[in-house]
């Protein structure tokens, strides 16, 4: 009987040990990884520059202390629209340029995709690689159906053709 009860008091402890071990190496840093990245995003909102390099850090400590998470290539597109929003257009470009190398593009969905070859189209435009740019822009807008990117996709081509003069172009974006 004494026996009987010192094997269960023994299973029990190894049993929490192991569930210790398993929220301790999975569920915790993707549960902090998750908090920071959603605090990030929250100042950033600020748009004033001290919120965006606030931000910034906080991306910056998703990406190093988790980056095994399914929340680093959110910090890396995060990252990327906090450097454009500061103007700092070749770090940005970086970046998105990530989301698109392994092993970061085995884990980012074909929207995120999308998304970032469009915000990489728009920085092309923006550092006057204009024709690369826009053959960008108008082959994501053939090839996807999201209404929202789409709409991104034409007012960055009317922007640019406005910019370049082309009235009657930037109206009919």
């Amino acid at each position: 009987m004494d026996s009987k009860k010192l094997l269960l008091g023994i299973a029990l402890i190894v049993t929490g040990i192991a569930l210790f071990t398993a929220y301790d190496q999975f569920i915790r840093p993707e549960r902090e990884a998750k908090e920071l990245l959603s605090e990030g995003k929250i100042i950033m909102e600020r748009g004033d520059r001290d919120s965006i390099n606030t931000a910034l850090g906080m991306f910056t400590k998703v990406v190093v202390r988790h980056s095994a998470t399914r929340s680093a290539p959110e910090a890396y597109l995060q990252m990327g629209s906090a450097y454009e929003k500061l103007g700092l257009y070749r770090l940005a470009s970086l970046r998105y340029s990530y989301l698109l190398k392994k092993p970061l593009s085995d884990r980012i969905d074909a929207s995120m995709r999308t998304d970032v070859y469009a915000r990489l189209a728009k920085l092309k435009l923006m550092r006057n690689y204009t024709d690369e740019g826009l053959n960008q822009l108008y082959s994501i807008l053939n090839s996807t159906q999201n209404t929202e990117l789409r709409s991104r996709i034409y007012s960055e081509l009317g922007q640019n053709y406005l910019r370049s003069g082309d009235i009657q172009k930037a109206k009919s974006s």
